[in-house]
């Protein structure tokens, strides 16, 4: 049938180098590439300097009014049923809008307080942004959360320019600070993992590039003389 090749023990697999972020090869790389950090940098200001004008989208409004009356709906004992002829919402079943409601008033708590002590504030940035890698609210260490602790630090120690982490792709490390963000801006009370769901794939990604990259795994190497 076919001939079976003998592997060559020199032959070693390598996986391509990912490129450094930030490092010198900055100014080498490809305009397309200094161009896209560029509209990534010019974004994030204009993020900040306009996020105090954001507000509910269309949407919200009716999933809110929707969650109120689902509550309605099944407190009276399903006497109250203004929730099935509220829009068309009733077409999707509410199976998450009660949610919404029971949190309307409360979820979304600013962290940053006009007239608030700033300590008051680093407090609740700390809970905020510890409840979302802890995938606890209150925070509180879990086994289940380590991976997601453990990237969260990889993309910080890249960040920082720390050997070998430095040049895991910058495209996931910036990814996890943007999954983040939303946490450094408003707070709530949730469930176990409820608003770290979004960080799970991309903090799970990093630890493991950390670990391969400490590892010295996927580069290339020298063959001995």
């Amino acid at each position: 049938m076919f001939d079976r090749a003998e592997p060559d023990p020199n032959l070693v697999a390598t996986a391509t180098p990912l490129a450094a972020f930030p490092s010198k090869k900055l100014a080498s790389s490809p305009v397309s590439d200094r161009l896209a950090i560029a509209a990534i940098g010019i974004v994030g200001v204009l993020a900040l300097l306009s996020f105090r004008d954001y507000g509910l989208s269309w949407d919200d409004y009716v999933h809110a009014e929707y969650g109120d009356l689902l509550l309605s709906f099944y407190a009276s004992g399903f006497r109250d049923q203004r929730a099935l002829s509220w829009v068309n919402l009733y077409y999707y079943g509410g199976g998450f809008d009660p949610f919404y409601g029971t949190q309307r008033y409360t979820v979304s708590v600013r962290i940053w307080q006009p007239g608030e002590p700033v300590a008051q504030s680093l407090r609740r940035l700390a809970h905020s942004v510890m409840m979302v890698l802890t995938v606890n609210d209150p925070p509180r260490f879990d086994v289940y959360a380590l991976p997601i602790l453990a990237g969260a630090l990889v993309a910080l120690l890249s960040l920082a320019g720390v050997p070998r982490l430095r040049d895991l792709p910058a495209a996931a490390v910036l990814f996890f600070f943007a999954s983040i963000a939303s946490a450094f801006v408003a707070a709530g009370w949730a469930y176990t993992g409820r608003f770290s769901v979004h960080v799970m794939p991309i903090t799970c990604a990093l630890a493991v590039c950390g670990v391969a990259s400490l590892l010295g795994r996927g580069r290339p190497r020298r063959r001995s003389s």
